[in-house]
């Protein structure tokens, strides 16, 4: 009986020992996974999605000072889970190492924070001594919302602070619209250009957003040539955006489309850190915003009648408007034709018409005119010198008349004489009797 005793008294002892060890275990692995909690609270304004170069993004400074097993997370701050993360981590020279979207629904950590599946986590990561930047980034473009970013070791030691530029960085924004966009081209005036003016040396990103699918360029002020250009943030969006670094000076932003011919309301977003830059959205002197221009034919004019048949031309081409074709129209189609296309009247008399350009953009007509005026020229009083001549028989004579109307022939007629005599002909008086 006391060796059954003994039995199950080693039997009870050797399970406390095993309870023992697993709650030690567990309690092990909770205190690994929260030991030595570094913890910083953001909020997103607008963010710039999943673009961990764009300073919408704000950025931490990771700092290993010796090297270990490290867990990273960014999070909601509370459950109402309004946006989803997307954590980076870059090394020293600005490469990603490591990213994450979402910790799911598996291995979820205890958080004091918030249990959204969307969380993102960088989890048992291996980091060498060194500098590294976390990113607080969303998935989707201009989420906006407060947010914790947090690291743990299991092993090594870190130091979490926030960066100079996530605390510093400012922004400049302009409104624009477009009436009927010139696609992807930077130098129509169907896209509105801005000047942005860089005080000092830094990154600068630039953000594009529409309802339509926008097309970004940068420019030198100078040579107007592109330096860089965006079509699509990527990932889904389709708004534009660039992100890099720009030396003291002054540039020019375009503001496109993918297609031609959108008709819709834009934001151009400058963010840099510092006081570094300056984004013109003026029209007028200050040379930031070049808009879109009306289509215009110019004021009426008035030319001279030309003597020669060659001349006899006109030809005004519209400006403005949009990149779509112009065709012309004549009021005195009769006296005054012009040529469709090219805008070219022809005329033979003196006379007036009105020419008007037409332009068809996404079923609006677009119009602008002028009026055109030919005058005769300033002309001297019709001068015949009276002649005396010696009779002989078949004598010609051809007077001679100055004067008058260029666009007219000279003919003769008698007011008095003896046409049996005389006659007339178009060139003159011939005498035939005797």
């Amino acid at each position: 009986m006391e060796n059954i005793n003994a039995y199950f008294v080693s039997k009870i002892t050797f399970i406390r020992y095993l309870l023992v060890i697993l709650i030690s275990t567990s309690s092990l692995g909770v205190l690994a996974e929260d030991q030595n909690p570094q913890i910083i609270n953001g909020s997103w304004v607008s963010s710039g999605g999943r673009d961990y170069q764009s300073l919408q993004n704000p950025r931490y400074t990771f700092e290993v000072s010796q090297s270990g097993i490290f867990d990273i997370r960014l999070e909601n701050k509370s459950d109402n889970c309004i946006a989803d993360p997307y954590l980076y981590l870059l090394d020293a020279n600005g490469r990603e190492k490591g990213s994450n979207d979402d910790w799911g629904t598996t291995q979820v950590p205890q958080s004091p924070h918030s249990n959204c599946n969307y969380n993102s986590r960088i989890k048992d990561i291996a980091l060498a001594k060194g500098t590294y930047t976390l990113v607080a980034g969303t998935y989707n473009n201009g989420e906006s919302g407060d947010f914790v970013i947090s690291a743990r070791g299991s092993s090594g030691s870190f130091d979490l602070r926030r960066s100079d530029s996530e605390e510093k960085s400012i922004s400049s924004e302009c409104s624009g619209q477009w009436k009927s966009s010139g696609g992807q081209s930077y130098k129509t005036n169907q896209n509105p250009n801005f000047d942005l003016i860089v005080k000092e040396k830094g990154r600068v990103t630039i953000n594009l957003t529409s309802s339509v699918d926008t097309f970004l360029y940068l420019l030198n002020k100078d040579s107007l040539g592109v330096i860089e250009k965006n079509d699509d943030i990527g990932n889904g969006d389709y708004n534009s955006r660039i992100s890099m670094e720009l030396n003291q000076g002054t540039y020019v932003l375009v503001a496109a489309t993918y297609r031609r011919n959108q008709e819709a309301d834009f934001e151009l977003t400058a963010i840099s850190t510092k006081d570094k830059f300056q984004l013109n959205c003026s029209s007028k002197d200050e040379g930031g915003n070049s808009t879109q221009e009306p289509l215009s034919l110019g004021e009426d004019v008035t030319i001279t009648w030309s003597p020669e048949p060659s001349n006899r031309f006109y030809q005004r081409i519209a400006t403005g408007g949009h990149s779509t074709t112009v065709a012309y129209e004549s009021s005195n189609l009769r006296e005054f034709p012009v040529t469709q296309l090219t805008g070219q009247v022809t005329y033979q008399h003196p006379g007036t018409t009105v020419i008007t350009a037409v332009q068809r953009v996404n079923g609006t007509q677009h119009t602008a005119e002028y009026r055109l005026t030919v005058e005769k020229a300033n002309q001297a009083p019709l001068v015949i010198e009276d002649i005396t001549k010696t009779f002989a028989p078949g004598l010609e004579i051809k007077p001679d008349v100055s004067g008058g109307s260029t666009d007219a022939s000279v003919t003769f007629e008698f007011i008095s004489g003896n046409t049996d005599v005389v006659s007339l002909n178009d060139d003159g008086i011939k005498i035939e009797g005797a």
